[in-house]
């Protein structure tokens, strides 16, 4: 595997490679990698020739700066990671290189999207989100990028992008890993403390419990006990709610035979966790 710190040589690289007619597969990570990276890597390799991971911890989509001092970062570990799976090429630059001076923000009309849920509790979060995609697009080029399922909202941003922007790049979405209890796989667990930890698996439970109910009651009062259950549980519930997940609007009730999808985010141990689980409704 090929480490690459500034944007021209892996630009140069990878264009010798698509005149050569590589396939190139890209999977953009703010590091602290996990199984479920991994899992990104190898499905981009079943289908792409070559396939570019970065590792880039992106100020411009932190609306809390503790957070983003707090963010686990480990390159030599990441790329350890990733030359085990056969990734071909890690990217890892500077904020000067993602950002330099002749930088041009780019705007994205993305509707209410930008306003519910994330964007409601992470102001400026979708914005920092296109600004370094978008940058990162322009520098790999990719015929395929690859997302996790986890971010569900930020899935529908890039999405909405690569619409707007980048036709011709397929977006892949690859489904939420999780641990064996039932916990999503992400960065963030390993700032955990143990009790933590094993509170943090009731997120997945109360998702589970409504997924496998009758849906005897409306969809917010299903939300209601569940904010309740997590928060005797210790934690702090930003929003649980159930939505179209097409339209992420919030549904008050149920639709028979189509998806639902239900998104959360909470602390617990002063860790923010989010999660989401896609599910039908039966007759």
């Amino acid at each position: 595997m090929k480490i690459f710190y500034y944007s021209k040589y892996l630009s140069e690289t990878l264009s010798e490679l698509r005149n050569q007619g590589k396939s190139i597969g890209f999977v953009p990570t703010m590091g602290a990698l996990h199984k479920g990276h991994l899992e990104l890597i190898k499905t981009a390799q079943q289908q792409c020739d070559i396939v570019v991971a970065s590792v880039f911890v992106n100020p411009k989509q932190f609306n809390n700066k503790e957070d983003l001092a707090k963010y686990p970062s480990d390159n030599e570990k990441d790329a350890a990671l990733l030359e085990k799976t056969g990734c071909d090429f890690l990217y890892i630059p500077s904020v000067d290189d993602i950002y330099p001076s002749t930088f041009e923000p780019v705007s994205l009309d993305l509707g209410p999207l930008a306003t519910i849920f994330e964007g409601e509790y992470r102001p400026g979060h979708f914005d920092g989100v296109i600004q370094v995609v978008s940058r990162l697009f322009d520098i790999v080029k990719p015929h395929k990028a690859y997302f996790g399922l986890k971010d569900y909202q930020q899935c529908l941003v890039v999405k909405e992008l690569a619409k707007q922007s980048f036709q011709n790049i397929e977006i892949v979405f690859c489904p939420i890993f999780r641990e064996k209890d039932g916990l999503a796989m992400s960065s963030r667990n390993v700032r955990l403390t143990k009790e933590g930890r094993q509170t943090a698996t009731e997120i997945n439970k109360q998702m589970m419990k409504i997924a496998s109910s009758d849906f005897s009651l409306l969809p917010e009062q299903y939300e209601k006990l569940a904010i309740k259950a997590l928060e005797e549980k210790g934690f702090e519930v930003e929003y649980f709610k159930i939505a179209d997940p097409n339209t992420m609007l919030v549904l008050k009730a149920w639709k028979p035979e189509e998806k639902h999808i239900i998104l959360t985010a909470a602390y617990i141990d002063g860790v923010r966790l989010i999660d989401n689980m896609i599910f039908s409704v039966g007759n």
